[in-house]
């Protein structure tokens, strides 16, 4: 029975990674930033590594990251063609491959098949793992590259977690939360030469900026640039929310809408209410326990940080929180019976149905959807 509901979880989390995910078909969001450059990039156009140029109106040149999640972007193009589906596919894939591991290292830290599965249920019915991963933008290879390092040291296999490492940090900075749960593992393996890893790989990702006839010392000021981005930004935005308020789903972000005469599209950054709020309460109770002790690390590890940041910030930002909030909240719910397991499923999945067209941009009535607009902060 355990096998069957896994294999009928995969397959949903395929379906609703890969369903009308060359919709909208066009750039959105910050795909105009992501994806745009990853074009760019497929087209050999060295402009796009270079803060000091003036992109097309509309757009803008991508360097304020490091550039694996645009290199996965140009291969999906590669593959598929220069097209929504290019720049989005290896990220739904990389969607789909992050909840695998998630029930795996749910497993090696449980040894428990329920909790894995409850696991694995929670991000495949989430909303926030479902949107990013349908998205041009880089947060769902921080993830999965997180989320592999993590499974990689629990299975004490310390080199290649290490490569896993470096894979995140090339993907996007905020993988330096990670590190303090790394060099756990790294100083109890006794194998201090592999914190030279992570930086080599970081260094060879930026093979083609080289390549590309880039020198030293403008990687060493593209690195400076970033940093001064992203430790001086200033801007506002109508969807921006503080740190402190991501845990309750405060202020979702509204990344796309198309009008019609009596009906409307959205895409909403958000996850599901009742996973974040019961997810809530599991983490208010594990923090009291202090246990469970590696998914309550995790949790406040890459949370924290963004609470004394300066810089302008957004609810996806809780992303790899939340993986960790999915292990605390299925370590509790193993704890309930069975009767109040399956009716909390119930009400998850129906309220997920409920939000689904704002996942997807379905095109809803007007009226159905206001009532989709449960607090004011949410409009």
């Amino acid at each position: 029975m355990h096998r069957k509901i896994v294999i009928i979880l995969l397959a949903i989390l395929v379906f609703t990674r890969l369903w009308r995910l060359d919709f909208p078909s066009h750039h959105y969001f910050d795909e105009v930033y992501h994806a745009f450059t990853a074009q760019q990039m497929l087209h050999g156009n060295k402009m796009a590594w270079e803060w000091w140029n003036t992109p097309p109106a509309g757009f803008a040149y991508e360097w304020t990251h490091p550039p694996l999640a645009k290199f996965g972007m140009v291969l999906g193009m590669k593959l598929v063609g220069d097209s929504a589906l290019g720049w989005r596919l290896p990220g739904a894939i990389l969607g789909i491959l992050s909840g695998l591991l998630l029930y795996a290292i749910c497993y090696r830290l449980s040894a428990n098949k329920t909790t894995s599965l409850i696991a694995l249920f929670l991000y495949t019915f989430d909303g926030l793992p479902l949107v990013m991963s349908r998205i041009g933008m880089n947060d769902i290879y921080i993830i999965f590259f997180v989320l592999l390092s993590l499974y990689l040291l629990l299975s004490r296999r310390i080199f290649l977690a290490s490569i896993a490492l470096g894979l995140a940090l090339a993907s996007k900075w905020s993988g330096l939360y990670f590190i303090p749960i790394y060099l756990f593992f790294v100083v109890r393996s006794k194998k201090f030469i592999y914190v030279l890893i992570p930086p080599l790989v970081y260094l060879a990702v930026y093979l083609p900026f080289f390549i590309s006839g880039h020198s030293v010392n403008q990687f060493i000021e593209l690195q400076k640039q970033m940093w001064w981005y992203h430790t001086r930004l200033k801007a506002t935005h109508s969807y921006s929310s503080p740190a402190i308020s991501w845990p309750i789903m405060y202020r979702p972000v509204w990344a796309f809408v198309e009008y019609s005469q009596k009906s409307t599209a959205n895409i909403y950054i958000q996850g599901n209410p009742l996973i974040w709020w019961f997810g809530l309460m599991a983490i208010a109770v594990a923090t009291w326990r202090r246990r469970p002790v590696l998914p309550l690390v995790g949790y406040y590890i890459f949370l924290l940080p963004w609470i004394i940041s300066p810089r302008i910030m957004f609810i996806y930002h809780y992303f790899p929180s939340a993986i960790f909030m999915y292990l605390i909240l299925a370590d509790l719910a193993r704890s309930l019976s069975k009767p109040i397991q399956i009716g909390l499923g119930v009400l998850i999945v129906f309220t997920w149905i409920i939000f689904s067209p704002r996942f997807f941009g379905i095109s809803i009535p007007n009226q159905y959807l206001q009532y989709l607009l449960w607090f004011p902060s949410w409009h």
